[in-house]
């Protein structure tokens, strides 16, 4: 166990072949998994990809409807 591995390093070294290795070698198992509980929370602006969809109306205050909502 190694506590900060950056994921290129996982990622560099994935193949398919090195995949179906490790499924060759799985064993079905029962084992019980405790998590603690944890918030997640993240902010995206969807604006400009929105924008490049053509989606540029609800952004304008002159031409946004949202009266039928």
């Amino acid at each position: 166990y190694e506590e900060h591995v950056p994921w290129s390093a996982i990622t560099n070294i994935l193949t398919p072949e090195l995949i179906n290795q490790w499924k060759a070698n799985m064993q079905k198992l029962t084992r019980l998994l405790v998590l603690p509980k944890f918030s997640l929370v993240s902010e995206v602006n969807l604006k400009t990809p929105l924008e490049r969809l053509g989606i540029e109306d609800m952004f304008s205050e002159e031409k946004a409807d949202f009266s039928r909502l």
